[in-house]
């Protein structure tokens, strides 16, 4: 009987030869490998140090310009300014105004406006939390929008 697979080929090389091990598939894998990268230059090292100490420092700017930012929009009602140009309905063909315009700013807390051809402004809270019950309105023609749902 065989004694062993390894003594058949030690047995056959030359004395002081080693034996190649079989190849396996982890061996074969690792033959095709790329060769390693060669190390960042230290030009390519201090790019990157400053890049990173200069997110350090806008990061933070950043953010807090945003949060700057969102008081200012949450504090102020001034968001929206429009102008809507309307014909003039008292226009009798002389003169130069047949159009007037009507100016709103609108914010979260308040909407404000004025009359087609004034300057004077009218402003009005946004009641987001109404203290009165809703009642509908009873010419509107469905009653699709105030449901009332009672859980027993």
């Amino acid at each position: 009987m065989w004694g062993g697979g390894a003594q058949c080929v030690h047995a056959s090389l030359p004395r002081g030869a080693r034996a190649q091990p079989a190849p396996t598939l982890s061996g074969a894998i690792a033959s095709r490998r790329p060769p390693r990268p060669t190390p960042p230059s230290p030009t390519l090292v201090a790019q990157i140090d400053s890049s990173v100490a200069c997110l350090w420092l806008l990061t933070p700017l950043s953010a807090g310009t945003a949060v700057v930012a969102v008081l200012v929009a949450v504090t102020t009602n001034n968001w929206l300014h429009t102008e809507e140009n309307m014909l003039n309905p008292f226009f009798n063909g002389t003169g130069k105004h047949n159009i007037v315009a009507k100016h709103t700013i609108s914010g979260l807390w308040r909407i404000c406006h004025t009359d087609p051809g004034s300057t004077v402004y009218r402003c009005l809270d946004i009641p987001y939390f109404p203290l009165s019950q809703y009642s509908p309105d009873p010419s509107d023609s469905t009653n699709a929008i105030p449901c009332e749902y009672k859980v027993l």
